[in-house]
């Protein structure tokens, strides 16, 4: 029962679900390109590019300066001309290659899910070619631990599934 009345208020809460899914496709260490995504999220939208690609960095969560308390295992910054902060990214457990945050500036709830990478090539700033990154917005909802914990036990799956659906795919000049 609490389950149920957590989803709803996910639902209530929540005006946006959203998808970008990111890959490492050149010979850059920390560079990842956008290969597919819903196209729904207007913050993200606004970091595209001329020619309309979206492309972000990962770095090291020890480089953050902005909470020397609270560090993360690693951030996502814009990866244009001017570098733009977009989250911080905590993970409970390294065992499970899923992280938490919130869009920089906003109230919006991220999970961010890695494939094909290992929990020390973000923390070493060495994403290997291949590598994938999910990331899912929940937009206006600010509890993001509260999301990945429900992302975890499986109680967000439809919304997960809705969203792969709608993905749009990119067009990447390699």
């Amino acid at each position: 029962r609490q389950s149920r009345q957590n989803l709803q208020k996910i639902a209530l809460m929540t005006d946006t679900f959203c998808l970008y899914r990111f890959k490492q496709i050149l010979d850059s260490k920390t560079r990842l390109d956008c290969i597919a995504s819903t196209r729904n999220y207007r913050p993200f939208e606004a970091l595209r590019n001329r020619a309309g690609r979206l492309v972000i960095k990962v770095i090291n969560g020890k480089r953050i300066k902005k909470r020397p308390n609270k560090i993360p295992p690693f951030a996502i910054e814009h990866n244009g001309t001017n570098t733009e902060w977009i989250t911080s990214v905590y993970i409970k457990d390294k065992t499970i290659l899923s992280g938490f945050g919130d869009f920089y500036g906003t109230n919006d709830a991220i999970i961010a899910v890695w494939k094909n990478c290992k929990t020390e090539d973000f923390e070493n700033e060495d994403i290997p070619k291949g590598a994938i990154l999910d990331i899912y917005i929940f937009g206006s909802f600010s509890n993001s631990p509260f999301i990945h914990d429900m992302f975890i036990a499986g109680k967000l799956n439809n919304i997960i599934e809705d969203c792969n659906k709608k993905l749009l795919e990119e067009k990447i000049n390699k």
